[in-house]
C-alpha cells in the first residue's frame, strides 16, 4: 500500500493519490520522502485525492508532515486541497492551517473542483475587485 505523488512542474502542483488500503503512515512516508528528494515541493500547491480513504489521520501524523513542509519551504503562500465530502473536515482544516506555515487548506468534492479552485486561487486577477472602467 502506498501513496503516489505526481508532480506537475508547469503548474507547480502535486497530486497525492493513495492506493486502496493506504493509511496515514503511508501518506506521511510519501510526504517525507517526496520533500526530502524535492524540497521545492513544499512551496507548490497540493491536491490530496483522499476520498474517504484516510480514516486513521491523527494530529501527530499531520504534525510530522507539517514539520517536513515547514522545514523545506522557502516562503510565500501555497494551498492544499483535500478531495473529501467529510462534513467535519472544517475542524481538520483549522488544525492544518495552524500547523503548516504559509499554507491554507480547502475541501473540494472532486478532482475537477480541486483543479478549478486552485486555478481561481492562482489567478492573477482579483475576482473581488471592481472591473476597470
Amino acid at each position: 500500500m502506498s501513496v503516489v505523488l505526481s508532480a506537475d512542474p508547469v503548474r507547480r502542483r502535486i497530486l497525492a493519490t493513495p492506493a486502496p488500503g493506504a493509511g496515514e503512515r503511508h501518506l506521511v512516508e510519501a510526504i517525507l520522502d517526496g520533500l526530502a528528494r524535492h524540497p521545492e515541493w513544499a512551496d507548490w500547491d497540493w491536491i490530496y485525492d483522499e476520498a474517504g480513504r484516510f480514516e486513521d489521520l491523527t494530529v501527530d501524523g499531520m504534525r510530522s508532515a507539517a514539520s517536513a513542509f515547514n522545514a523545506a519551504r522557502s516562503g510565500g503562500q501555497a494551498w492544499s486541497v483535500v478531495i473529501t465530502t467529510d462534513r467535519f473536515f472544517d475542524a481538520w482544516r483549522q488544525v492544518l492551517d495552524l500547523s503548516f506555515e504559509g499554507r491554507r487548506h480547502f475541501a473540494a468534492a472532486s478532482l475537477d473542483a480541486a483543479d478549478q479552485l486552485l486555478r481561481r486561487l492562482r489567478s492573477p486577477t482579483d475576482e473581488g475587485a471592481a472591473p476597470a472602467g
